[in-house]
């Protein structure tokens, strides 16, 4: 057959078959084989006369006949030619075009002398010379790997080294191909390497290897090839279409945030917005309408440069003049504006967590490594303005699970959505044995009918809660260190709101530990126009809520809170508390409620969870709440049988139409 492999040092019969397409019949013909060897030399002529004298059948009309022209025997490798020609005796030939096979112009009649055992490192598929390699971005090299042998290719180790040009330190990844088959049509597979980050830009060699089992070749087990490491973005660059055509200028936030996840961060971040308006929009149903969550290479602390690289957004200098000179339309589908943190799946397709990497990996690349601000200026200038399709839930601001070290200050922050305008329904979560965590959703739909919130900004953490996020071994990741401050929000059901996980599980012991969020501070803020509450916080730790300005706090679906800290449970879910929580200097006025208006309502509900290695008790130590120096005024009630107050701090009461009896006797705030 055509390309058949053969062994080396082993006799090859040769044989080739002849037609009769001619009317007459023929008894005499000259059968001949040149064979070329992988060179393209000629290694042998065989010849055999087709004589019916000695012997043989008379070849009539259409008949076929196979003739043996001997034998071949080479150690050789590689792939050999063989070119069968014929030669009329008896008579003349009358078309000779067919007397040669293969015909001109077609490809030649080959087979193969093969090792028992040979694999063949071909080529270095990543990184090529032609390939892109940014510093920070982890990339996997990739090897490609034929079996040329005779026999199936098992535990194949590869290896791929790599090093700056000329003489920079050597580095090696390793990896094994577990088979590669000997059948032509399946003999290759692909070497895919563990990832690795380079950080130093310039020129590098690498060499790909494979070590083959009793490979008969040696040869051919290794290639090499060089690759350029590029660095990623540094510097200011603008976002509009003022600056069209600059080198350093996205015309759209799509377009910059493509590159920013391509490319990472060489060194910090500036973009610069320089048009009136700009419109972000959800590619999906589910999504929200800008994604910056998940890893952006090279953002935060790098602790193998010892540095910390951050990302701004803020108006250009043109535009930082003026109040509200740059408004931004999220048009989300979830209801989530802007949204950061932990996240196995970035709606940008550069961004590595969505790249081949490691399961393993996972867990790194699904957290944002933060030091990201929104800074609208001394004036203002940043307008930003929500278009939820989600009439359940919407906030401009989402910081998710793991945000840390973001900051939003000095925006204007507004809700176009007139349906989440008294939305204000706060999820909680619970803890069974056989379920473990179950976390509500921002929004979910009851016998009742829909819940939901709407808030400004939100900041909530939660735990790993579907199976795709407990199979990556996503850690209980809270919040922490992010700064909202210098804020005009309005128009929401909650202007704030900044909600911990509360209980974690421990890896190493399986039980419960204790995990708020944590050195928030919302300061500066000047909320008004909302439904419910100026700011909410629960499961926070450390944490500070000061200086802030909240006013026309309608209450019309019920309560009216300036601040509320922590919330009762309800039904099977637990509620909130706080600890080490500091509320001061906050200018509190213009609640009312036909139920229950409160300046500042702390509200401590007290977890009690048991599992086998022990009792978890929250708070585990002081509450340590601290309530000084706020301003509170003009608090009404619309109803006779409405509650009003300017300070409120309790525990959690036995039921809502009890409040004198604690759900918790012995539990006192300290």
């Amino acid at each position: 057959p055509d390309y058949f492999q053969y062994p080396r040092n082993t006799d090859i019969a040769i044989s080739a078959q002849f037609q009769n397409l001619g009317i007459g019949n023929v008894t005499r013909f000259k059968a001949i084989a040149d064979i070329y060897d992988p060179e393209g030399n000629l290694f042998i002529t065989l010849t055999h006369t087709y004589d019916t004298a000695n012997g043989e059948k008379v070849v009539k009309r259409g008949d076929i006949v196979v003739v043996q022209l001997g034998s071949i025997n080479s150690d050789v490798v590689g792939y050999w030619k063989i070119i069968t020609k014929v030669q009329l005796l008896n008579a003349t030939d009358l078309d000779p075009y067919n007397d040669v096979y293969r015909r001109s112009g077609d490809n030649p009649y080959m087979f193969s002398i093969q090792w028992d055992f040979n694999g063949t490192a071909v080529e270095i598929r990543f990184p090529k010379s032609t390939d892109e390699v940014i510093n920070h971005r982890p990339f996997r090299p990739i090897g490609y790997v034929k079996n040329n042998g005779l026999n199936d290719l098992s535990d194949i180790v590869a290896t791929y080294e790599y090093w700056k040009m000329p003489d920079g330190e050597h580095k090696t990844v390793t990896t094994t191909i577990k088979e590669i088959p000997s059948p032509a049509s399946s003999n290759y597979a692909y070497a895919t390497f563990p990832s690795i980050i380079i950080d130093e830009i310039g020129s590098y060699h690498g060499v790909f290897k494979i070590a083959v089992p009793n490979d008969g070749d040696l040869t051919d087990n290794e290639v090499e090839g060089d690759f350029t490491v590029t660095e990623g973005l540094s510097g200011t660059y603008t976002i509009g279409t003022k600056n069209n055509g600059q080198a350093r200028n996205y015309k759209t936030i799509d377009e910059a945030m493509n590159d920013l996840y391509l490319r990472g961060l060489t060194g910090s971040v500036v973009y610069e917005f320089t048009d009136d308006s700009y419109d972000a929009y959800s590619p999906m149903q589910d999504k929200a309408a800008w994604d910056l969550s998940s890893a952006i290479m090279g953002l935060g602390y790098d602790s193998r440069m010892n540095t910390t690289r951050t990302l701004t957004f803020r108006p250009s200098p043109d535009k930082a003049a003026t109040r509200s000179s740059v408004t931004i339309n999220l048009h989300t589908a979830n209801g989530k504006g802007i949204f950061f943190g932990q996240s196995l799946m970035n709606m940008n397709p550069n961004a590595i967590i969505n790249q081949n990497i490691e399961q393993e990996l996972l867990p790194q690349y699904a957290n944002n490594n933060g030091y990201i601000t929104f800074d609208g200026g001394d004036q203002k200038s940043l307008r930003f303005v929500l278009m939820s399709n989600n009439y359940n839930h919407g906030s401009v601001f989402y910081l998710g699970k793991g945000s840390h070290d973001i900051t939003i200050e000095n925006c204007l922050v507004e809700n176009g959505t007139d349906q989440l305008v008294a939305k204000n329904w706060i999820p909680r979560f619970t803890y069974n044995v056989a379920d473990g965590f179950i976390v509500q959703d921002d929004n979910i739909v009851t016998v009742d009918g829909p819940l939901g919130y709407s808030a400004g900004i939100v900041s909530r953490a939660t735990q790993p809660s579907i199976l795709k996020e407990k199979t990556a071994k996503l850690p209980f990741a809270p919040n922490y260190n992010n700064v909202i401050s210098g804020n005009e929000i309005k128009g929401f059901g909650i202007g704030i709101v900044s909600i911990g996980i509360g209980v974690g599980m421990d890896p190493v012991t399986s039980g419960f530990i204790e995990k708020y969020n944590y050195n928030n501070t919302i300061t500066d803020n000047i909320i008004n126009r909302v439904d419910y509450a100026g700011i909410f916080v629960g499961f926070e730790n450390n944490s500070v809520v000061a200086h802030n300005k909240i006013y026309k706090v309608r209450g019309t679906t019920g309560d009216a809170y300036g601040v509320l800290t922590g919330l009762p449970s309800q039904g099977n879910y637990f509620g909130y508390n706080n600890t080490n929580l500091t509320i001061n200097s906050n200018d509190i006025s213009d609640l009312s409620s036909g139920t229950m208006a409160v300046g500042i309502r702390t509200i401590q509900s007290q977890l009690n969870l048991v599992s086998s290695t022990g009792q978890l008790i929250l708070p585990a130590e002081a509450d340590n709440i601290n309530i000084y120096s706020n301003a509170i005024w003009d608090v009404k009630a619309t109803s006779a049988n409405a509650l009003r107050g300017g300070i409120y701090l309790a525990t959690e009461w036995q039921s809502v139409n009890n409040f004198e009896t604690p759900k918790a006797p012995s539990y006192f705030i300290d």
